[in-house]
């Protein structure tokens, strides 16, 4: 009884030293993101980077999962990331995606090919209008899926450190949250053999 008693207090003291260190990590990389907006604010003006240049239709990119099917006292958090939050080359071949939708479509009213829209019983100005809709709805999207494209296209440096230390700073949140049920979990369990073992 006594070794399982140590054995369940060592596993609490190394998870508390573990959410104790993440903890720190986690102070620190939040530091870093909001020094990173204040540059951005800096550099771009204070109302280029305030609540006001936030999408009407925005949505979440990412939501926390509950992992409870081991057990009930064993909980597990995750982020699932529904978007690309973080800056990177797929945003990239998003926005030149998006780019070239438009150019195509204004070089296609330019040129004038009337003729396949009559052909396929459309007057000309209707395409024209249905190639309009549909660049904007990819520019929508693609403004939608990056929140970084909120504040512009060619947004600071520090800007895009800053959205990468908030995402850091989301997955280093859900470890905590696991580490602080995993520590409950472990000091119930040694509050309870301890308890055993004064009973008997």
């Amino acid at each position: 009884m006594t070794s399982s008693i140590d054995d369940v207090l060592g596993a609490y003291l190394g998870a508390v030293e573990d959410y104790f260190r993440l903890k720190g990590e986690l102070e620190d990389v939040m530091k870093q993101g909001y020094m990173d907006i204040s540059k951005a604010r800096y550099i771009m003006g204070v109302t280029s980077v305030s609540p006001y240049q936030y999408d009407n239709d925005m949505t979440a990119t990412a939501v926390v999962t509950v992992d409870s099917s081991n057990s009930v006292d064993n909980v597990s958090f995750a982020i699932d990331r529904h978007g690309k939050a973080s800056g990177g080359a797929g945003q990239d071949q998003d926005l030149s995606s998006v780019r070239d939708s438009t150019e195509t479509g204004v070089r296609r009213r330019h040129k004038g090919q009337a003729p396949s829209a009559e052909a396929d019983g459309e007057p000309a100005d209707e395409q024209e209008q249905s190639q309009e809709s549909s660049a904007e709805a990819a520019q929508a999207h693609a403004r939608s899926s990056d929140p970084l494209r909120w504040f512009g296209v060619l947004v600071p440096p520090s800007l895009r450190s800053a959205q990468t230390c908030f995402v850091d700073a989301l997955g280093r949140a859900a470890q905590l949250a696991t580490l602080q049920a995993k520590c409950d979990r472990l000091r119930h369990q040694y509050l309870a053999e301890k308890a055993d073992s004064c009973s008997s």
